[in-house]
């Protein structure tokens, strides 16, 4: 009776032990582990210094709808909802005159364009040049071109009040005879239109002449004859304060039979109405000087010359400064860190917190690059050299056109338009912008893992410019960091799948790092001495398994007890 007690005794353990495996091996508590990863969003990108200012993407802006092979010297204007309005000249060889001018426009910064158009001349039959844009506080823009070749030769102005998605038919702004050439505008806070040029009469030498409309364009007033140059001087750079104070530099040679060797300024305090006489803002015999001075001032009326002189085939870019209306002017600064090879034909802008934005031509790489500089002290120091471009292009495009154009947009973003080689065969125009912000990362929720069963990451990453990959660095306790990019499985969201086999430890740990076209980099999580750490549970046993284990518990108690049985 005492062996039958025992041997019940164990039957009745071992279902106990089987019962209380299956619960405890079923009943895992979630309580005891860390919760979720919660949602992050992460953008490491530091207030930006001169020396990370980066440029994205090159877009190629026109569209080969032209009959005319070659476009260069584009120009550029923003309005105060982002549109990007751009014109340009079409002409049949690179070196060649102006045949007509193109426009199109942007809504998304330069992603895409608009179909390219021919800009309507003033006359029939007539070829245009030298194409050159500007807006008003309201939003009307100014297309600015030389018109010649034909009856009608002098300036048409072209004007649009739904930002260039249509245009009033051009009004003649000269009344001069002879041949206009190289015009630039701008346009005052009262809306005033103002426009200078080279002018070459039928006998006397080159001139120097200005107008301006008060009307918004619908006319302007007669010429006046400003100066009188014993050869052709270069482009006269006009711009104007919010108040219609107005501001002009120009090159000059002082020997006829020499270089453009000076740089010559003027002023009218009164609209226009009267000028100061040209005086030498450069002393002659410095070296010859490219063709275009870009002129500017910043919100202290402080007054800025941009200039690229040295020798026929080794120049360099520099800035000086006048801080008495122009009266006196300040040792000239050089912006280029790089002095290598040739720099040439210069662009400069200043934007509404007077940072002075300069960019040039530049052949340092044994081809055709544009380069970029900018300062944030009022024109003492610069930063190092940025290139715009992505691909540079030969060296043999002696003459893409005499200027380009920097501008900046209603948030502060500098927008940029340059001819550019790179096709080889003939000239386009292209786009860039400058993007300081570095890519954003938003990390899904992961709850924790379990040993052997793959694990999905997901990630948004948002970036202005195209990315260029989204990593994905992990590894457990028990194995070496792996290193994978993750794939876009649908628009801004990339996953990359841990295979089960390798989820193996009591930790993971990753971290993801997204890079864009302009090389700026967002890590997430952004301090590099932090991780994600996820913890990997031991699953439970299914249900199989767990009565197998029941069943061989209740096997050993019935050999035992039948031993002990057998033993008595």
């Amino acid at each position: 009776m005492l062996k039958k007690k025992v041997v019940f005794l164990f039957l009745f353990v071992g279902l106990l032990v089987t019962q209380f495996g299956i619960v405890s091996f079923s009943g895992f508590p979630r309580s005891s582990v860390s919760p979720p990863i919660a949602s992050i969003q992460a953008n490491n990108a530091i207030p930006v210094q001169a020396s990370d200012i980066r440029f994205g993407y090159n877009y190629r802006v026109t569209d080969g709808s032209s009959p005319y092979p070659e476009q260069v010297e584009p120009t550029l204007t923003v309005l105060s909802s982002g549109r990007l309005l751009i014109g340009w000249k079409e002409a049949d060889t690179a070196t060649g005159g102006g045949r007509r001018v193109g426009f199109c426009y942007s809504d998304d910064e330069g992603q895409t364009f608009s179909p390219n158009i021919l800009m309507e001349p003033v006359g029939p039959g007539e070829y245009q040049s030298d194409p050159w844009l500007v807006s008003d506080n309201n939003d009307n823009v100014y297309f600015a071109f030389l018109e010649y070749g034909g009856l009608d030769e002098g300036m048409g102005v072209a004007k649009t009040l739904d930002g260039g998605a249509s245009w009033l038919s051009p009004v003649q702004a000269s009344d001069t005879t002879g041949f206009d050439d190289k015009e630039t505008a701008c346009v005052d806070a009262n809306g005033n239109i103002y426009l200078m040029w080279d002018h070459f009469p039928p006998v006397t030498d080159t001139e120097l002449v200005f107008t301006k409309s008060t009307n918004g364009g619908a006319s302007f007033q007669p010429t006046q004859t400003l100066g009188l140059w014993a050869t052709h001087g270069g482009i006269p750079y006009l711009t104007c304060t919010p108040n219609g104070t107005l501001f002009v530099s120009t090159i000059w040679d002082s020997n006829p039979d020499g270089p453009f060797d000076t740089i010559l300024f003027m002023k009218s305090l009164d609209f226009g109405a009267t000028w100061t006489a040209p005086h030498q803002a450069s002393s002659p015999g410095s070296g010859e000087i490219s063709i275009i001075t870009v002129c500017a001032t910043d919100s202290n009326h402080h007054i800025y010359i941009c200039f690229a002189a040295g020798s026929p085939s080794d120049k360099e870019v520099y800035v000086m400064k006048s801080v008495d209306g122009g009266s006196s002017w300040s040792t000239p600064v050089r912006v280029n860190d790089v002095t290598m090879n040739m720099q040439r034909m210069v662009e400069m802008h200043i934007d509404a917190d007077d940072n002075i934005h300069v960019a040039w031509l530049d052949a340092r790489n044994n081809m055709w690059d544009i380069y970029y500089s900018v300062s944030t002290d009022g024109g003492v120091t610069f930063s190092e050299d940025v290139r715009i471009t992505t691909q540079g292009f030969p060296l043999s495009f002696t003459r893409p056109g005499d200027y380009f154009t920097l501008r900046s947009g209603p948030t502060g973003k500098l927008y940029i338009v340059w001819t550019d080689g790179r096709a080889v065969t003939d000239q386009d125009i292209y786009f860039a912008k400058q993007d300081m912000a570095a890519p954003t990362l938003s990390l899904t929720p992961l709850d924790p893992v379990n040993t052997l069963q793959p694990v999905t990451i997901t990630v948004e990453a948002t970036d202005d410019d195209y990315l260029s990959y989204v990593e994905l660095f992990w590894h457990t306790d028990q194995s070496y960091t792996h290193h994978v990019q993750m794939l876009e499985v649908s628009e801004n969201t990339y996953e990359y799948t841990i295979p089960g086999s390798a989820v193996n430890g009591s930790t993971l740990t990753f971290y993801i790092g997204a890079n864009d076209t302009a090389g700026r980099y967002t890590r997430l999580p952004s301090d590099y001495e932090q991780f994600f750490n996820v913890p990997i549970l031991v699953p439970p046993p299914t249900l199989l398994i767990t009565l197998v284990i029941g069943v061989m518990i209740i096997v050993v108690v019935i050999a035992i007890a039948v031993w002990y049985l057998r033993r008595e």
